[in-house]
């Protein structure tokens, strides 16, 4: 039996949400106050994502970095093997906001990284 506590982000309340897990399963969730906890709680536990954000090395005059985001939530543990990726690459300006900087397959699922900021020059 392991006991869990999580911050429940899924709205404005942000409830404290204690968590039993038995045998790879949620035995008993309290402390939310409405169904989104319920969801949360257990994408949390068993499958964490989180949208990616970071920084890329850009040829630009007056920057040396572009941040960028994914465009989707990413399972958290591949966010270091996709860091990894993004450190191998060095994006030209111009680029705009919302372009897509790099496309990357991640278990069979496609994830764009998107530029967070235009670089002109």
């Amino acid at each position: 039996m392991e006991n869990k506590k999580l911050t429940c982000i899924n709205c404005p309340e942000g409830c404290v949400l204690d968590i039993i897990v038995n045998s790879g399963k949620i035995s008993s969730i309290s402390g939310n106050k409405c169904k989104k906890g319920l969801s949360f709680a257990e994408n949390e536990i068993f499958s964490p994502t989180r949208i990616l954000t970071t920084i890329v090395a850009i040829d630009s005059e007056d920057y040396r970095r572009l941040p960028v985001r994914s465009s989707i939530a990413v399972p958290k543990k591949d966010i270091f093997k996709i860091i990894k990726e993004l450190k191998k690459i060095k994006v030209k300006a111009p680029v705009r906001m919302g372009e897509i900087i790099l496309k990357i397959n991640n278990n069979g699922s496609q994830t764009s990284i998107i530029a967070s900021m235009t670089i002109e020059k």
